[in-house]
């Protein structure tokens, strides 16, 4: 954790996703996806996607928005319900602490945390887990799979699984509560070694799941969309050996896919 003093008192908010749980990123994300103005959408937007070539004239296009609204209530409105959340700054303290000073704060200690949580883990690098531990029992993510050069993702993940995950991963691509549906597709994910998944886990696992970090979260949710750019290049490479083509639905900062097009089972191990 990171001390903080703000007015006349110390506060501490977190260094690290490891330090926040799956639930304390539901109740983040919700923040985040209500309350993010505009114009730091948009900034995150800029930086996340906008061509090396374009970068600079498109964000000082941005700056000069800044430079005309930076004292727009919704901006510093923002970083008050992140500060009270991430740090358990009262309101009363916020509203006469100013607004260079919050968003100064916001910048060096909070902003990474708003950007992955908008852009599912942008700022964050895959470290390879392959188990989570809850209270001293070992859940395993689907195991990878090497074959010569290529690792392939999750190999032994079932059809049912990589269905039920994807359906739920654009779920919460398009809801304001949507990270609710995380521990959800851990539990769907990560079982005991040698256990099969059965739909009745889900519900007597997901408050279980939700007591873990965010870091292990994250980490899950890369495997998953890992796979899923390994079955879709699948798809392609089939289509376009018979001329035809996937209609892309990206969701938010991710490269995960929707498809309605039937997923070969092939492409899948068998339960």
């Amino acid at each position: 954790m990171i001390d903080l003093t703000i007015g006349l008192h110390q506060y501490k908010v977190p260094s690290n996703w490891s330090e926040m749980t799956v639930q304390n990123g539901i109740d983040f994300y919700a923040i985040c996806k209500k309350r993010i103005p505009k114009l730091l959408n948009d900034k995150y937007d800029i930086q996340l996607n906008t061509k090396d070539s374009e970068y600079d004239l498109v964000f000082q296009e941005w700056e000069s928005k800044v430079t005309e609204n930076f004292s727009m209530v919704e901006v510093p409105e923002f970083i008050n319900y992140v500060l009270h959340y991430m740090g358990n700054v009262p309101m009363e303290v916020l509203y006469n602490t100013s607004i260079e000073s919050k968003y100064n704060i916001y910048i060096n200690y909070l902003e990474t945390f708003v950007i992955d949580m908008l852009y599912f883990g942008a700022t964050l690098k895959p470290n390879g887990l392959t188990h989570v531990t809850i209270n001293r029992e070992r859940y395993y993510l689907p195991t990878s799979k090497r074959i010569g050069d290529v690792v392939i993702p999750m190999f032994d993940l079932t059809t049912e699984q990589f269905a039920e995950s994807a359906d739920l991963m654009s779920f919460m691509a398009a809801n304001g509560d949507g990270f609710k549906f995380a521990p959800y597709i851990l539990t769907l994910l990560c079982l005991r070694k040698g256990e099969d998944y059965k739909e009745d886990l889900v519900e007597e696992r997901v408050e279980m799941f939700k007591t873990i970090s965010m870091l292990e979260c994250w980490e899950v949710f890369f495997c998953l969309m890992t796979f899923t750019d390994t079955v879709l290049h699948d798809i392609r490479v089939c289509l376009e050996k018979e001329n035809l083509t996937v209609k892309e639905c990206p969701t938010v900062g991710t490269s995960l896919y929707l498809t309605f097009i039937p997923i070969p089972n092939t492409l899948f191990s068998s339960n």
